[in-house]
C-alpha cells in the first residue's frame, strides 16, 4: 500500500514538499501560511469535490477517482469515494444504500456527528455517521422532488427538504429529537447557522427551479419559525444570491449578482448591519457570485481556480494554492472553515507531470 501511495504521488505530483525538495518553490513562497496535506491516495485521474472539517484531526472529503471521458462524453465519470482523516490515517467510508455518485452535501460537526446528503429527484437521501456506524434520520422525505440542504455544527443540525408540489420542510435536531417546520411556497438551497438562534438560508419561490441560487433569504431566530428577508439589488434586475455568511447578530454578508432581462450581470456584494443593507467595498471586483464562508474572526473565504480568496479590512487577497513535489497546477473545487476557528481547508485536484491526483491544503 505504501508503495502504491508513493507511485501515485510521483505521477500526480502530490508528495509533500519536504519529501522531494529541500527548499520551497516560488509558488510555495507565495502561499506563505498555507501547507499541502497528505491527501488520500486515489487512482488518477482524481479530484476532491467536497471537504468538511470539525477539527484538524477530523477532516472529511468526497471525491472521484479513475475519472474517464470517452468519445461523445460531456461529463467525466469515475469511482466516487468518501474518506475521513482520523488524525493518523485516511479511513474509507461506504454508507449503506447510498449512491456516492450523487452526493451534494458533506457536513462534519464532530468525529461522531457527520452528515452526507444528495440523491436524485426520485431518490434523495440523508445519512449520518455516529462514530460507530451509519444511520438514517427518522423524518420522511416528500417524494418526489426532494433535494436536501444540510447544515451541521456545534449548535445543531438542520436539514431542509423541498417538496415537488411546492414548499419546504426544515428539520432541526434539538436535544436528540427532530423538530419540523413547514416553510410554504419556497425551495431552500443552502442553510448557514451562526448560532442555534441565528440561522440563515438561501431560498427561491417554489415554482422557480434554480441552479442552487436564491432569490431571497430566510432567517430563523428560534430554530423553528422562518421569516423572509429581501436583499435590494439593481432596478429592473433579478437577484441571484449564491451565498450568505453571518458573522454576527448584526453583521451578515451576501454575495450574488443582479441579472437583467438582456442577460447583463451586475456583481452583488452587500452587508446587513441589523437595520439596512449596504454595498461592501470591493476594489478588486471579486465579491460577486461567490460561495462565501466566514471564520471566527469575520474573514470571508472562497476559492477561484488555483487560488484562495480572503476578504478582510475592505479588500480581497488572492493567494496561490501551495504546491509540493512535482505539482504544476492546482484546481480548487471546495473550501471548509472549521466551526469556531480560523483554520481553513481547500480541496481539488493537483496536476503533476503526467496525471492529476487528489489535492488538499490547509491555512487560515
Amino acid at each position: 500500500m505504501a508503495a502504491m501511495r508513493r507511485l501515485i504521488a510521483l505521477l500526480t505530483g502530490t508528495l509533500v514538499a519536504a519529501a522531494l525538495a529541500a527548499a520551497p518553490s516560488p509558488a510555495n513562497a507565495a502561499a506563505a501560511g498555507w501547507r499541502v496535506l497528505d491527501a488520500p491516495a486515489l487512482v488518477p485521474t482524481a479530484e476532491l469535490r467536497l471537504v468538511s472539517a470539525s477539527a484538524p484531526g477530523d477532516v472529511w472529503v468526497h471525491g472521484v477517482e479513475a475519472l474517464r471521458c470517452g468519445p461523445g462524453c460531456s461529463v467525466p465519470t469515475g469511482n466516487p469515494v468518501l474518506r475521513q482523516w482520523t488524525g493518523t490515517a485516511w479511513r474509507d467510508h461506504k454508507p449503506p444504500a447510498v449512491d456516492l455518485h450523487t452526493v451534494t452535501a458533506l457536513e462534519a460537526a464532530a468525529p461522531d456527528d457527520v452528515w452526507v446528503a444528495g440523491g436524485t429527484p426520485y431518490a434523495p437521501f440523508v445519512t449520518h455517521w455516529n462514530g460507530a456506524g451509519w444511520e438514517r434520520p427518522e423524518f420522511a422525505f416528500q417524494h418526489p422532488g426532494a433535494f436536501p440542504a444540510v447544515e451541521a455544527g456545534p449548535d445543531g443540525v438542520w436539514v431542509a427538504v423541498n417538496g415537488v408540489n411546492g414548499g419546504a420542510v426544515v428539520h432541526r435536531r434539538a436535544g436528540g429529537r427532530w423538530e419540523s417546520s413547514a416553510v410554504p411556497g419556497v425551495r431552500v438551497h443552502r442553510i448557514v447557522a451562526r448560532t442555534a438562534t441565528d440561522v440563515w438560508a438561501l431560498a427561491a419561490p417554489a415554482g422557480v427551479h434554480t441552479d442552487g441560487w436564491g432569490a431571497f433569504l430566510l432567517r430563523s431566530t428560534d430554530g423553528r419559525a422562518w421569516s423572509r428577508v429581501d436583499v435590494p439589488g439593481a432596478p429592473g434586475k433579478d437577484i441571484r444570491l449564491t451565498s450568505v455568511a453571518p458573522r454576527g447578530a448584526a453583521d451578515v454578508v451576501v454575495s450574488g449578482e443582479a441579472v437583467g432581462g438582456d442577460g447583463t450581470r451586475v456583481p452583488l456584494f452587500k452587508r446587513w448591519d441589523g437595520a439596512a443593507w449596504a454595498d461592501l467595498p470591493d476594489p478588486q471586483r471579486l465579491g460577486g457570485a461567490r460561495r462565501l464562508s466566514a471564520d471566527r474572526d469575520g474573514v470571508l473565504w472562497d476559492v477561484a481556480g488555483g487560488s484562495v480568496l480572503a476578504y478582510r479590512d475592505g479588500a480581497w487577497t488572492s493567494t496561490p494554492a501551495p504546491r509540493s513535489g512535482t505539482t504544476q497546477e492546482v484546481r480548487l473545487l471546495s473550501l471548509a472553515v472549521v466551526p469556531g476557528a480560523s483554520a481553513v481547508y481547500v480541496a481539488g485536484g493537483g496536476k503533476g507531470h503526467l496525471l492529476t491526483g487528489a489535492y488538499l491544503a490547509a491555512g487560515g
